[in-house]
C-alpha cells in the first residue's frame, strides 16, 4: 500500500483511482503481468486483447502465450513488441 500512496502523491491522483484500475508490468520485453483485468477478448500468438473495467489492453509481439490466467491476473510470455491501451 505504501507504493500506491507514493505514486498517488507524485502523480497527484486519488488513491482510489490507482486501486480501482489495472496494473501492467513489462519485464525486458519477454513477459507481461496484467492485474485487474476482466477477461480475455481475443488471443493469438501475435496479439492478446485483454478486457479491463474501462477499455482494453493489447499485448503484441511474437510467440505469445498465456502462462497463467486467473481471476484478475494474466501472465503472458513471448517476444513482446508493444503494449497499447484503448478506451
Amino acid at each position: 500500500m505504501a507504493f500506491e500512496k507514493d505514486v498517488s502523491s507524485v502523480c497527484n491522483l486519488e488513491l482510489a483511482t490507482l486501486l480501482g484500475g489495472y496494473k501492467c508490468s513489462v519485464f525486458s520485453g519477454k513477459a507481461v503481468v496484467v492485474e485487474g483485468l476482466c477477461g480475455i477478448i481475443d488471443f493469438s500468438t501475435t496479439c492478446i486483447k485483454i478486457a479491463l473495467k474501462k477499455g482494453q489492453l493489447w499485448v503484441c509481439g511474437n510467440d505469445l502465450s498465456l502462462c497463467q490466467l486467473q481471476k484478475g491476473l494474466a501472465i503472458i510470455k513471448g517476444a513482446v513488441s508493444g503494449v497499447s491501451f484503448y478506451e
